[in-house]
């Protein structure tokens, strides 16, 4: 499971699966934060979480785990005092958006002839149930993770999680040769049992990194300012031998974003590096970048997405 060799697959996986159902037994009875921390941890790395779908109702762990917290989240704020809801704009928009894409749900499962959109059956359900976990996630968290110390706990679940992902795709990377780029080798790199997709992963990374980075900046403490510096640069590693162009754009806005409101040397490094990254840059990223527009124009992809975009 974690390419060590040791062969704890077989033992780690049963292990695996109680610790889950045990985090949401606990997460009702005693902390909420349970549920969070193993949520946190397992989000990037769904592909070990899903070694436990053997057994029964291992594939729905994610569900009953945020079940679990919404159910303490209930109980928890009935004390006399607790507010149920933080006060934030962000509510309104969220809400609107719901709204929107549970209409466009029932729309698209019409078009596509997949019947009611109320069954667990449609596809297009669990795709929108999906898509909406990390926006719960994050309101559960922001309503209920209040101290210091719960977010310290947060961030350094988050960033071991980051980290094994980050190892578990360089481990792919260090088994192939990597000179000059190609589609096979695209392919070969993003298919060694991630759990999201070259395009895919390359933007978490990116979105997950800069978060990394800008904690850098306003960190004092120099142990954690280290852990911080190392998490994003291996990330950043990664996102470049993922061969993703929208990665790299990713990568490159929310650096230039952080390096407006924050620290303007980032905007130094940025020009230097869009500037050189013929030098700077390892070859196969560069025939990557050099694809997008050839002398007879964008390549299929490219032009793909910019017939979507124009439509």
């Amino acid at each position: 499971m974690f390419e060590f060799g040791l062969g704890l697959t077989s033992l780690f996986t049963p292990l695996l699966y109680v610790a889950g159902l045990a985090a949401i037994v606990l997460t009702v009875t005693y902390r909420i934060e349970i549920g969070v921390y193993f949520l946190a941890f397992f989000f990037p790395l769904q592909n070990i979480l899903d070694y436990v779908n053997i057994y029964p109702m291992g594939e729905n762990i994610n569900d009953f785990l945020l079940v679990a917290m919404l159910i303490k989240w209930i109980i928890s704020k009935r004390e006399p005092g607790q507010p149920f809801l933080i006060s934030t704009s962000i509510y309104l928009p969220i809400v609107l958006l719901v709204i929107w894409t549970f209409m466009e749900l029932f729309r698209g499962s019409a078009y596509l002839g997949f019947g009611s959109p109320a069954s667990m059956g449609n596809p297009l359900l669990m795709a929108w149930k999906n898509y909406w976990m990390p926006a719960f996630f994050f309101l559960i968290i922001v309503n209920n993770l209040r101290s210091l110390q719960q977010i310290k706990i947060l961030f350094l679940v988050t960033m071991l999680a980051m980290l094994m992902l980050d190892r578990n795709f360089y481990t792919v990377l260090s088994q192939n040769e990597i000179e000059h780029y190609s589609d096979d080798l695209k392919d070969k790199l993003v298919g060694g049992g991630m759990a999201l997709g070259g395009n895919t992963l390359a933007v978490f990374l990116a979105q997950n990194s800069i978060i990394f980075v800008a904690l850098f900046f306003y960190e004092t403490n120099k142990l954690r300012k280290s852990l911080f510096l190392f998490t994003a640069g291996l990330s950043y590693y990664c996102i470049l031998f993922l061969f993703s162009r929208g990665g790299y754009l990713a990568a490159v806005v929310s650096i230039f974003f952080l390096g407006m409101i924050k620290e303007r040397k980032l905007l130094l490094l940025l020009g230097l590096l869009i500037i050189f990254y013929h030098t700077l840059l390892p070859q196969p990223v560069i025939e990557r970048i050099a694809m997008t527009k050839t002398e007879t124009g964008f390549d299929a992809s490219a032009q793909e997405r910019l017939g979507m975009w124009e439509q």
